[in-house]
């Protein structure tokens, strides 16, 4: 298998080895079964000697086993049977009780583990992870991941391998998980300690989430106007308006009229709760976060959590009374 590309961000340098024979590959545990995860087993079974899987929907575990998986009965059981463990989790509380608890990857004894956070947390949680972590011998990445190429982000680069991955933790632990990653994704870039990787992904979804707020704003009045959206996006495609979000999240929802799949509500309503609480960590306002995160819970109160993001533009136009998808006048 030949090596993945790696960039280097300011004076940190991710040198990504043939994954072939990598240690970090031997053996490993995966905790988080979710869109993603299931995507992250399909690879690391393709790679990895054995893989040890966890996630409380028992249903998931089985559909991976089918695969080739082994079932694990808690993250403790995975951890003791794995030499790296991976976390692909939904929030901080997931992983700090996945990490932290009573049948967590840490009750596990002896150390000598490998432990990768692919997960979006806040950076204060993984700060203590990589700290309680390293005090029972164990090394911890975060590696929150986001879109590497054109129609890449999300569920879709995490299927295609391409998604880009912001590393925060201890040099010598990055590089021995980077011969994973470079199964995972095709970029890793190591943005400096723990809580780093959590914090850069925190700005790039608050600016991702912004953006698709924005045109949804934007379609909602050419609606009103009485602009067709195949129009509009005949014209941005040649002018300033043009971005990888609009193409390549929003344009297939809105002209396909289905928000199912991509990157859920829940889970940007979410980063953006974890920005907001970030500004006010490091005392700066954030008013463009707080009018995002009124869009996306309008989204959440009218039952449409797991729905793509992008459904926002349709539930701004509803609660506005325009008919988003009209033909022009």
């Amino acid at each position: 298998m030949t090596s993945v590309p790696s960039a280097s961000f300011g004076p940190q340098h991710a040198r990504c080895r043939d994954a072939g024979d990598a240690p970090s590959l031997r053996c490993v545990g995966l905790v988080g079964l979710g869109n993603v995860g299931m995507h992250y087993a399909a690879r690391l079974l393709e790679a990895s000697g054995v893989l040890y899987v966890h996630d409380r929907d028992r249903d998931k575990v089985e559909a991976t086993v089918s695969l080739g998986a082994r079932a694990s009965g808690s993250s403790r059981e995975l951890a003791e049977l794995s030499e790296t463990v991976v976390l692909a989790l939904p929030d901080p509380g997931a992983v700090e009780a996945e990490m932290l608890g009573e049948h967590g990857v840490l009750a596990a004894g002896c150390g000598g583990r490998l432990v990768i956070d692919l997960s979006t947390i806040d950076p204060d949680t993984a700060r203590r992870v990589h700290g309680e972590a390293a005090r029972r011998g164990h090394d911890y990445v975060e590696a929150p991941m986001s879109g590497g190429a054109p129609g890449g982000a999300g569920e879709a680069g995490a299927r295609a391998g391409t998604v880009t991955f912001m590393v925060g933790g201890d040099e010598p632990a990055v590089e021995r998980a980077c011969a994973l990653l470079a199964v995972l994704g095709s970029r890793v870039i190591h943005v400096g300690p723990a809580g780093s990787g959590s914090t850069v992904k925190l700005v790039s979804n608050l600016i991702a989430g912004l953006n698709m707020a924005v045109m949804a704003e934007g379609f909602m009045l050419g609606a009103a106007a009485g602009l067709s959206h195949e129009l509009l996006l005949e014209v941005f495609r040649h002018t300033d308006a043009r971005s990888f979000t609009m193409f390549e999240e929003f344009a297939p929802h809105l002209c396909a009229n289905d928000y199912d799949g991509g990157f859920a509500v829940d889970l940007m309503h979410k980063d953006h709760r974890l920005a907001g609480e970030l500004g006010r960590r490091h005392g700066v306002a954030l008013p463009f976060n707080e009018l995002a995160l009124e869009a996306y819970d309008l989204c959440r109160t009218r039952g449409h959590g797991r729905k793509s993001h992008a459904v926002v533009a349709q539930i701004l136009a509803e609660a506005a009374g325009v008919a988003l998808r009209g033909q022009a006048r």
